[in-house]
């Protein structure tokens, strides 16, 4: 599966976001707090239907 675009909507930190993903590598970076692991718990949500913090 290659995942070209994630749209996220009342998730954590994020109201609304759409990020484009280009083919190869992706690279979430930032400042503490910015919603880094927030962004990947969604896609992971988005693809497991679950959440990562739970067992």
């Amino acid at each position: 599966m290659l995942v070209t675009r994630l749209s996220v909507r009342n998730f954590r930190s994020y109201e609304g976001l759409e990020v484009d993903l280009g083919a190869g590598l992706t690279v979430a970076w930032g400042r503490n707090g910015v919603g880094k692991t927030n962004l990947l718990e969604a896609l992971y949500f988005a693809c497991t239907g679950r959440s990562c913090r739970t067992s």
